[in-house]
């Protein structure tokens, strides 16, 4: 473990120690060796002795990934920011923002689709059900009108009648 300097106003620095070793510390400057410091062949000797994790050591469990308050660092590929960059998100709540899966836009969409079927078929029978308002107004105009000449055909007939025995009765007075 490497130890950093903490910078504070008061007078000695305490020291703290670093639990970062991504990064190990370079050699030291050896005072025996004639060889001068070459920072390439540090570099491919750590590469040599560096160690990878096996596919089950590699998986990323989320529950201690984000367990800490310390900053999370995540470097992302062109090409994987080139695909997040496509998908759709969604707004958790002020401040957070979930990328949605493919799976999940699709079945969104999916959603909105039924959504605004079922909005069209309900405009579809209110429409209906207006041509059917119409249609039964337009039969009772239809029924009034057969009335009124009904009654006007019957008054027609009064006023004949009348008109008949009006002369008859003023043939008779005669």
């Amino acid at each position: 473990m490497s130890t950093k300097r903490l910078a504070t106003k008061s007078a000695p620095a305490e020291l703290v120690t670093n639990d970062d070793d991504d990064y190990p510390a370079p050699p030291a400057n050896k005072k025996s060796s004639t060889m001068a410091y070459n920072a390439s062949s540090w570099m491919e000797t750590q590469a040599r002795k560096a160690k990878f994790p096996t596919p089950a050591e590699g998986d990323i469990k989320v529950a201690t990934l984000f367990k800490g308050f310390d900053p999370l660092i995540i470097n992302v590929c062109s090409d994987c920011r080139t695909f997040n960059s496509k998908r759709e998100t969604q707004e958790l709540s002020p401040g957070m923002v979930q990328i949605q899966r493919e799976r999940e836009r699709e079945r969104e969409r999916e959603r909105e689709r039924e959504r605004k079927r079922e909005r069209e078929k309900e405009r579809e029978r209110e429409r209906e059900r207006e041509r059917e308002r119409e249609r039964e107004r337009e039969r009772e105009r239809e029924r009034e009108r057969e009335r009124e000449r009904e009654r006007e055909f019957k008054q027609r007939r009064v006023t004949e009648q009348e008109s008949r025995r009006l002369h008859y009765w003023r043939i008779l007075q005669y």
